[in-house]
């Protein structure tokens, strides 16, 4: 019959448990030798539900271990033994001795050589080569033993290489037949595409970021976007995600456009060669920032450009940043001097103009930004407006009608403590309007992120919330029916920068703040957006809100 590496592997816990175990034994949980062939994790923090069900219920299963030079190895049941450990430190002495049922590893191992060897090309070779072979069969064994665990995608992707491994050393050891691949689905069904993944991340991705895989902070997709970049782009995306504590795979594919972008094409000066060789005099005289914004966006890449076009403002600052960093220009086109945070035109002159990074690309962004289309939010119960009358236009406007009672109002205590700091605070001139009450809980059906951009930024339809006349902030909420409250934080245009010669800022500067509701899923161990139990003075990214959305309309 012809030998199949999958059968074999599949036969051996029924093997192990039914033909080659002994009866169960109770042996110290400190004086168990982990088996070097285990790889997956077994990490403290990551233990704390089976260690639970242990202290309630006991060890459940016995430990299976093998007797090697006077020590007992243990070949399935790290886990179990870890918690163990943990309850004996925590002081539950009880569990201080697990039973166990020892295997007779090598005798099994012997008949799958056996089965090897009429399976091989010369079955004299096996004979050659039994203690190597063994050793690979005790590795799959222990594979085998969690191939049905909840693994990581790191532990997946170990597994995989693992195997693969260990059949091209059975094929070179015994002569064993069959393609590798073949074999490799058969054992663990992880396909040809995958495995190449699973090539491509171990071959090209950086240390640094392995750890980070190993670690559960990214998942295989991110993992597998970062290793088609090379060894420059891998450190500057580093940097992107730790100021930012993530990154997406949108983020990674820019960092991919802009490698491409950048790439050198055979026979072309590069840019610094090219002005080294016909380099301008220069000429210090200052050029209007307005003009020079323009410019500048005239001079970006696409990828650059794209993201500004989109109003990622985030990715767009970056990239920036890292292309024009740490550069003085002054040849009449452009007179700027740029640095880690940002950039100066026509730096010692009166007409000098300091930005951020990030304000360059909030000011891009309006300039240049997609126009959004505002989505309108109409409640099912929603009162009709009344009709517009010229008499009434200079009115105040006067406070909604309430949507619920004073009693069944969600913000009635917030709105008390509202009319409360008022009076308390008549001499401080602290005046805040409440101006409406009532959100609406129906989300519109959005396909995709343009669409959701474009609902977030369209705020104002909300209604607004209340107004702090002292700092001048209008304050806008929607409440969702998970429980979740976004709170849109919107700043005037500053009246001096609207007169200046050149302006910065036409529109509002507003910031959005998603709080409490249920908390994130992880992606690789990262959250898809920032979780906050309360109001405070961190906002949410346009990207991070993308991502609740999405998972809000699942």
């Amino acid at each position: 019959m012809a030998f199949n590496l999958a059968d074999m592997v599949a036969k051996r816990p029924k093997q192990i448990q039914e033909e080659n175990s002994s009866d169960t034994v109770y042996r110290d949980v400190f004086k168990l030798v982990p088996s070097k062939a285990n790889f997956y994790g077994v990490k403290p923090e990551k233990l704390q539900g089976l260690k639970n069900s242990i202290l309630l219920f006991g060890v459940m299963q016995d430990v299976l271990i093998e007797e090697r030079d006077g020590e007992d190895y243990i070949i399935s049941g790290h886990c179990r033994t870890m918690c163990c450990r943990m309850l004996v430190e925590e002081g539950h002495e009880e569990f201080r001795k697990i039973n166990c049922k020892y295997t007779k590893v090598k005798d099994n191992a012997r008949k799958n050589l056996l089965e090897i060897e009429e399976s091989c090309i010369d079955g004299s070779a096996t004979r050659k080569n039994d203690d190597a072979i063994s050793k690979l069969l005790e590795r799959l064994s222990v594979i085998q033993a969690n191939r049905f665990r909840d693994k990581s995608d790191w532990e997946k992707m170990r597994e995989a290489l693992d195997t693969e491994e260990i059949i091209k050393e059975l094929k070179n050891l015994a002569g064993l037949k069959g393609k590798t691949r073949d074999i490799v689905r058969e054992t663990i069904g992880v396909s040809g595409t995958q495995m190449e993944r699973y090539h491509a991340v171990q071959k090209r991705l950086s240390a640094e970021w392995m750890a980070e895989f190993e670690a559960e902070k990214i998942n295989i997709t991110v993992a597998r976007e970062l290793a088609d970049l090379d060894e420059k782009y891998q450190k500057q995306a580093m940097e992107h995600y730790m100021e930012h504590d993530i990154i997406t795979q949108a983020e990674v594919r820019a960092f991919k456009k802009l490698q491409e972008d950048n790439r050198d094409i055979p026979g072309q000066f590069t840019l610094a060669q090219a002005i080294g060789q016909q380099r301008p005099p220069e000429n210090e005289t200052p050029v209007q920032p307005e003009l020079q914004i323009e410019r500048l966006f005239e001079a970006l890449n696409k990828g650059e450009r794209e993201r500004v076009v989109k109003c990622d403002t985030r990715m767009a600052a970056y990239l920036i940043s890292i292309r024009y960093r740490d550069v003085r220009i002054r040849n009449g086109h452009f007179n700027y001097q740029t640095g880690k945070e940002g950039i100066i035109f026509n730096p010692d002159d009166t007409m000098q103009h300091t930005l951020t990074w990030n304000e360059l690309a909030e000011e891009l962004v309006k300039r240049y930004g997609k126009k959004q289309k505002p989505v309108k939010m109409v409640s099912i119960d929603a009162p009709e407006k009344p009709e517009k009358n010229n008499s009434s236009a200079h009115r105040p406007v006067e406070p909604e009608k309430s949507c619920f009672s004073a009693a069944e109002s969600p913000d009635n205590k917030q709105q008390e403590h509202i009319v409360e700091d008022n009076k308390t605070s008549e001499n401080d001139s602290v005046e805040v309007n409440k101006i409406a009450e009532c959100s609406s809980n129906t989300l519109p059906e959005m396909k995709n992120n343009d669409q959701r951009k474009e609902w977030l930024r369209a705020y104002k339809d909300w209604g607004l919330w209340y107004e702090d006349k002292n700092i001048g902030v209008k304050y806008y909420k929607y409440d969702f029916q998970n429980g979740a409250r976004l709170i849109v934080e919107e700043y005037a245009p500053d009246p001096g920068e609207q007169k200046s010669w050149w302006v910065s800022r036409t529109t509002e500067t507003y910031y959005m703040h998603l709080v409490g509701g249920p908390e994130p899923d992880r992606a690789g161990g990262v959250p898809k957006w920032t979780f906050h139990t309360r109001y405070d003075k961190f906002p949410n990214s346009e990207t991070e809100l993308c991502e609740f959305l999405k998972g809000l309309q699942k």
